[in-house]
């Protein structure tokens, strides 16, 4: 069989979606997604992870860094109690 890639959904309101589209952001958010723990919502961010997203982004490391501090002050990204540890929050995401 060929390769299926796993689905997920994003709930957010029209002028969010506006101000995501085709932007820096969207892709690193779409990143962190690929890389998301999908049992527990939680993503690892570490040198590895930041770099891989980096590299798939053509962004450099200070931009995904930005653009990571960027999705936790929008609530897309929540920060958890073990340094370098993110949750997804479901409020908006879906897997």
């Amino acid at each position: 069989m060929g390769y299926k890639p796993e689905m997920f959904s994003i709930r957010m309101d029209k002028e969010s979606i506006f101000n995501l589209i085709d932007s820096p952001l969207a892709e690193v958010l779409l990143q962190i997604l690929e890389q998301t723990d999908r049992k527990h919502y939680k993503w690892y961010s570490n040198k590895e992870s930041r770099l891989r997203i980096s590299n798939k982004t053509n962004q450099s490391p200070p931009t995904v860094s930005r653009n990571i501090k960027r999705l936790v002050e929008k609530k897309i990204l929540l920060k958890a109690d073990t340094r370098g540890v993110y949750i997804v929050n479901r409020r908006y995401v879906e897997f």
